[in-house]
């Protein structure tokens, strides 16, 4: 999905860019913090056809410090993934699957 998925913006601002990469098995959501503060963003994760209530893992997170790519998982509630981003970092997400019925793929 990374290299041939669909692509999708998942919102900009100042020092700030998230998009979403996804196919019918699974997708990403990358995030990058350019600022030097740590900022919280909702990303509206239900665009990329993944299940409104799910977890998402984090595979890697830089920083200025480094890297960490032990697996965290986040909560996505309502569609909605809440992603608080130290100052000069970036996060790779991943969900395996959509989650989703035949009925909402359908739909």
């Amino acid at each position: 999905e990374l290299k041939t998925g669909s692509i999708k913006d998942l919102g900009e601002d100042y020092g700030y860019l998230a998009y979403g990469r996804f196919d019918n098995d699974a997708q990403c959501i990358i995030m990058v913090n350019n600022n030097d503060y740590e900022i919280t963003k909702d990303i509206r994760a239900w665009g990329l056809g993944m299940n409104k209530n799910t977890t998402i893992t984090q595979i890697i997170i830089t920083t200025s410090e480094g890297f960490d790519d032990k697996p965290k998982e986040y909560r996505v509630e309502n569609g909605i993934l809440v992603v608080t981003l130290p100052k000069f970092s970036a996060v790779l997400l991943r969900h395996e699957g959509t989650g989703l019925t035949r009925e909402e793929l359908a739909w």
